[in-house]
């Protein structure tokens, strides 16, 4: 099984992206009925923190919003698989 958390925003800082894809993530897993562990939680925050540590660049925005943008893409995509 297989979720997808999506944040179609830009954030300034790694902590507001964090906060923000963590309640996109924790209403998704709600509406699809996933029972989560506390070690499935600790995961999940883990995979949270490595990937907002990621750098992305302009070349790398799947859909930039214009001349002034920086920093994050604005779509970012975190897969989380059950075992």
């Amino acid at each position: 099984m297989k979720t997808f958390a999506r944040v179609v925003h830009r954030f300034s800082t790694d902590a507001e992206f964090r906060q923000a894809l963590a309640r996109d993530m924790a209403g998704t897993l709600a509406r699809e009925g996933w029972k989560l562990s506390e070690e499935d939680l600790r995961t999940v925050r883990q995979l949270l923190d490595m990937y907002a540590s990621l750098k992305f660049v302009r070349a790398h925005a799947p859909y930039p919003t214009g001349p002034g943008w920086h920093g994050y893409a604005d779509i970012r995509t975190v897969m989380v698989e059950a075992k």
